[in-house]
């Protein structure tokens, strides 16, 4: 008679044993996710108009043209901010929203630091040289920890939590003024 030896290790889903750790990184996609949307909104945010860092001359660019590139940053910026919980719970969806933040912080700072939008007078400053670099750096890993989460995070796994009507006006309030002093910063900006 045969003496057969079975494990006692549980075995997930493709087969591989509980111990052996396979896909680790892909499981932990979302750490990545959410520091580094945090980390993009932060150098996003350092660089609002009028501020120490962003103070090129715009003021020959139409308020329109500003009005809207304002209100795009801040929604980029905030809406990574609010992501950041969605990526912890592992949805789904703030991988794919990821990946798009990703490439739309990548086209900002590319475009800028092309000269391609926002063309300026002002030469660029040697700190938002290097932030946009640097943010242009951090969207790489962004897109692809992005891909990541969406492409191995459970499907339907939890609910979005939902912002109350209090928390939206606040965020809305927050980012009217954040779009106003900024357009408003970088119209009278003088290089």
């Amino acid at each position: 008679m045969k003496h057969q030896t079975t494990t006692t290790e549980p075995v997930d889903h493709s087969g591989n044993q509980a111990g052996t750790h396979v896909g680790t990184k892909q499981n932990n996609s979302h750490y990545s996710v959410a520091a580094l949307l945090t980390i993009s909104a932060l150098l996003l945010m350092s660089l609002v108009p009028g501020g120490p860092i962003e103070n090129r001359d715009f003021s020959h660019i139409s308020p329109l043209v500003l009005t809207v590139f304002n209100i795009f940053l801040t929604v980029l910026g905030m809406g990574s901010l609010l992501l950041v919980p969605l990526a912890l719970k592992k949805l789904r969806v703030s991988g794919l929203l990821a990946v798009a933040a990703g490439i739309s912080y990548l086209l900002v700072y590319l475009l800028d630091l092309f000269a391609i939008f926002p063309r300026t007078p002002s030469p660029m400053p040697t700190a938002l040289l290097s932030i946009e670099i640097i943010g242009s750096v951090v969207a790489i890993p962004l897109i692809l920890a992005g891909h990541c989460l969406w492409r191995n995070a459970p499907r339907d796994a939890a609910s979005a939590p939902r912002l109350s009507s209090r928390q939206l006006i606040v965020i809305s309030a927050l980012a009217v003024a954040i779009v106003i002093f900024a357009t408003l910063s970088a119209m009278h900006s003088a290089g």
